[in-house]
């Protein structure tokens, strides 16, 4: 009964060429497109993490994301346990955490061009070279054994997949190298709301339709912000007598911002799927119907920290106004063999 209640709702959201989430449409791919997106998508995110990389301030907040105390853990935890950072990214932010925890730690991504960045950062967060294993692969064809790891990371990784098809490929792979008895930690876009239903998908497609506001995100940098504030104070004398201190101006756009920015304007795939479908898919590969949802508060130093309360508060009537079901950091333990 409950195999078929699952197999149902997972049936709801993927059809033969196209599947709805959260009010919108999610082609369905071939293999080949799904690897022309996963690469180009790989693409777009080195070179932005190679961007966080070189500041400071995005770098140092990147860094701060992943504790002990944010997954809920015991202290110590992860010491000596194998775990995987899958869909690590160039600066290797959650695998740096892992290694820091005491942990066996492998990271992956496509490819290895990532490798010299992420080298890089474990250099300056003092973690030896051969303190991580680096492997390249994908999701949704892990090159790795069953129950391999105890405990696996999938960070940021779902919303950008091809389609429902490689989905779900990759949560029935994440489930056959977890441990019986091990966790598996995995974040995606549900999604809803004002900003991400409406100004998100808005801008992105304003991004894909007008070459001058492309070119314009592409290079964006906290000095066009500077420019764009002046020309708007410089000619406010004509309607207005108020002062303004551009320097105020300067701490709410960041570099940090700038990133973000092109983070969701520039990614191939960003996708919102339910937090019901993702749950069925779990417990079809595995894992407990239980699982429990994290929480963190981001602090920023640019505008959006006037939004961070809405996104740690997610059940404030504003916030979910603004952001629907948000963005879901899920932790669940594997208790079974795929049904």
């Amino acid at each position: 009964m409950i195999r078929d209640l699952i197999a149902k709702t997972i049936a709801i959201y993927s059809h033969k060429r196209v599947s709805k989430h959260g009010g919108h449409t999610v082609a369905i791919f071939d293999q080949n497109e799904r690897l022309a997106v996963n690469q180009k998508t790989r693409d777009i995110y080195h070179k932005q993490h190679m961007r966080m990389e070189a500041d400071d301030i995005t770098r140092t907040r990147m860094m701060g994301l992943t504790t002990e105390d944010f997954f809920e853990f015991p202290q110590g935890f992860l010491r000596g346990q194998k775990v995987l950072d899958a869909g690590c990214g160039s600066i290797l932010r959650n695998a740096i955490a892992f290694y820091r925890m005491e942990a066996q730690v492998t990271a992956m991504d496509l490819g290895d061009e990532w490798f010299n960045t992420a080298r890089q950062n474990m250099s300056r967060y003092d973690v030896p070279l051969d303190g991580i294993t680096f492997a390249s692969g994908s999701v949704d064809n892990l090159p790795f054994d069953a129950a391999s790891f105890d405990f696996v990371c999938c960070d940021g990784v779902i919303p950008h997949l091809a389609d429902t098809v490689q989905v779900e490929k990759a949560i029935s792979e994440l489930g056959r190298i977890t441990k019986v008895g091990g966790y598996l930690f995995i974040s995606f876009l549900a999604g809803g709301g004002l900003i991400e239903t409406v100004i998100h998908d808005a801008v992105r497609r304003f991004y894909k339709e007008n070459s001058q506001f492309s070119a314009l995100i592409d290079r964006l940098t906290p000095e066009i912000f500077d420019e764009f504030v002046k020309f708007a104070l410089s000619n406010m004398h004509y309607t207005t007598k108020d002062e303004f201190d551009i320097n105020i101006f300067k701490t709410l756009f960041d570099e940090d911002l700038c990133i973000s920015i092109q983070n969701i304007c520039q990614a191939e795939k960003r996708e919102r799927y339910s937090i019901d479908y993702i749950k069925c898919l779990l417990q079809k590969y595995g894992f407990d119907d239980n699982y429990k949802r994290l929480k963190r508060y981001v602090k920023r130093q640019n505008i959006r920290k006037f939004f961070a309360p809405f996104h740690y508060y997610s059940e404030n009537i504003y916030a979910e106004m603004l952001y629907g079901e948000g963005y879901v950091d899920m932790i669940v333990k594997k208790t079974d063999l795929p049904l």
